[in-house]
């Protein structure tokens, strides 16, 4: 082989590109993604991640707290209007200085210089922001912090830190008792608790456990409510009980030591239950049904001032009273649960006693049907206005109560099947609507979210929300040939997600998430979807589907016509 003389001087060049050339591979090798800052050995060596209290309570998160999480606070955080973003950094390492950087376009928004001892490690000053400096403007906006580490020993490290701004919810104020009003508004009720508990529960909301010797709810009086003394008015409770005294108060206003006193009370009897009300010197008084089974019965009475008082029990009406001479029932005292309004009557309430409602118009025997039975995690919306409660088959999912909503937590191995009735059959040809919450942080691909058609081909009849390891999308077909798909954006990420579908069948299918617009495409040419299988969550219509969904699934609800944009964002705010 011939042997090439290289210069002295050029081979003295090549050593010196080789080091650049090195230098060079490292730093493409540190993408922008930043995976080479993120590598473990970093925070092996360095120990660095980020530090802040939750931002709710202020305070250090609690054992507890960080139990419920489902994402790691040292490198994500959500925060709510009006919570200031403190974030500090914490190094095993000796630091000299911090470089905030705002990961959109990598700008210093700050450099920190001073650090304290913390624990065995050091923790710079806090990085203090609020959401609109970050901006952050709109539920769901998102941004990423790179926080640049300058260490004594001239060492370089680098941490980065995800936020993003959600709708305002606070978990220790949790409503049981509601004002619905007949324009639409839904307003929580402060209240005074003396329980033996309170917990959450998906079927009745929140349930509150009363002792019978001393326990009472009052609601704090609002003028909000003042209504109810000269106007028409609802009132609906859930109530579990064996108890068997007779005379306390479930409900009521009143001063209970005489029928003939203003106001009103749902009075338990021993072992039914009976309504009283009174005012301008009358008194009407209507009997219920045996309650004290130990079963949840939903009790309801309707005040038409101009007409009759009905009451209900399980959304079977049980008799009427003409209350048009009750013409005032101020009683001046505020409504309480598990005692009259005095708050003293002799006998106590003993009992469980779930969601309660007060409205400011009377329910159409309709609309008390529709609400008597318990949640089941999935709903049925009309136009009309009517909503129904579906029936499901629930194989093996956990239910809970989270953020208020009916959840059930899948394992990748059980489902829940919404009972295939006739109130549904408008989706194989007509308009409709699906909505319902996601929660996930599962990678395996192609499960079905929700859906009905069977997933072994996307050409298929029916509809589905196929989770693809990070995203999710919608499928739909009428199997003659026709067929859309959709996609969404990423929602594996251990936070909750509004996920909905509008198929209007002469023009388009749309996709939403988090109430904003992701993507749509036409359906004009997609005829009959019609199955033949029932809607599953967590399964596609077979229920046999080979992948299976693993997270959790809230408040599934189908609307039988296309909801707007404006429902949708009504949708993701309530």
């Amino acid at each position: 082989m011939k042997k090439l003389n290289i210069p002295n001087n050029i081979r003295h060049i090549s050593n010196l590109l080789y080091p650049l050339a090195l230098l060079i591979l490292i730093l493409i090798s540190c993408s922008k993604n930043e995976e080479g800052w993120n590598d473990s050995r970093y925070f092996e060596k360095f120990g660095i991640y980020i530090y802040h209290t939750n931002p709710i309570t202020g305070e250090e998160y609690t054992t507890e707290e960080l139990a419920e999480l489902s994402y790691n606070p040292k490198v994500k955080e959500s925060y709510t209007e009006g919570q200031s973003v403190e974030l500090s950094v914490v190094t095993e390492k000796e630091p000299v200085e911090v470089k905030v950087l705002l990961g959109s376009d990598l700008s210093v928004l700050e450099v920190i210089s001073e650090f304290n001892t913390y624990n065995d490690s050091f923790r710079s000053k806090s990085f203090v922001s609020s959401l609109e400096d970050l901006n952050l403007l709109e539920i769901g906006d998102k941004t990423t912090l790179k926080f640049e580490i300058l260490f004594k020993d001239n060492s370089i490290g680098a941490v980065l830190f995800d936020i993003k701004k959600k709708k305002v919810f606070v978990p220790n104020i949790e409503f049981f008792v509601y004002l619905k009003k007949q324009i639409g508004e839904v307003i929580g009720l402060n209240t005074e608790d003396k329980v033996v508990s309170r917990e959450k529960n998906a079927e009745v909301g929140t349930i509150i456990t009363l002792d019978g010797l001393s326990n009472k709810v009052e609601v704090i009086n609002t003028p909000d409510l003042d209504f109810r003394h000269t106007e028409d008015f609802s009132v609906g409770i859930w109530v579990n009980t064996t108890a068997t005294n007779s005379d306390p108060s479930i409900i009521g206003d009143k001063d209970w030591g005489s029928g003939s006193n203003k106001g009103f009370i749902f009075a338990f009897l021993g072992d039914n239950w009976k309504l009283n009300a009174g005012g301008s010197g009358n008194r009407i008084d209507i009997s219920g049904n045996v309650i004290n089974d130990g079963e949840w019965h939903f009790l309801m009475a309707t005040f038409d001032r101009d007409g009759n008082a009905t009451i209900y029990q399980d959304g079977v009406s049980l008799g009427s009273a003409d209350m048009t001479a009750l013409t005032d029932m101020n009683s001046g005292l505020p409504i309480q649960l598990g005692q009259d309004g005095t708050g003293f009557y002799g006998d106590w309430f003993e009992g469980k006693l779930g969601e309660t409602y007060i409205y400011d118009y009377v329910l159409t025997p309709e609309q008390v049907a529709e609400i008597n039975s318990l949640k089941t995690g999935a709903q049925l919306k009309t136009n009309a206005g009517t909503v129904k409660n579906i029936e499901v088959t629930n194989s093996g999912a956990t239910i809970s109560s989270e953020e208020g909503r009916y959840a059930f937590a899948f394992d990748g191995s059980n489902m829940v099947t919404l009972d295939n009735t006739s109130d549904l059959d408008f989706r194989h040809t007509g308009d409709f609507s699906i909505a319902l919450w996601v929660n996930t942080t599962a990678t395996n691909s192609d499960p079905s979210i929700i859906g009905d058609k069977d997933w072994g081909s996307g050409g298929n009849k029916g509809f589905i929300f196929p989770f693809k390891g990070s995203t999710w999308g919608v499928n739909a077909g009428d199997g003659n040939g026709n067929r859309i798909d959709l996609n969404g954006n990423a929602i594996n990420d251990g936070e909750w997600h509004l996920l909905v579908a509008t198929f209007d069948r002469d023009g388009d299918l749309t996709l939403y998430e988090d109430g904003g617009l992701v993507d749509s495409g036409n359906m004009a040419a997609l005829g009959d979807i019609n199955s033949g299988f029932p809607i599953r969550l967590a399964q596609d219509g077979t229920g046999t589907y080979g992948s299976w969904f693993e997270g959790k699934i809230a408040n599934s609800t189908i609307f039988d016509y296309v909801l707007s944009p404006e429902e949708i964002t009504a949708l993701y705010n309530e």
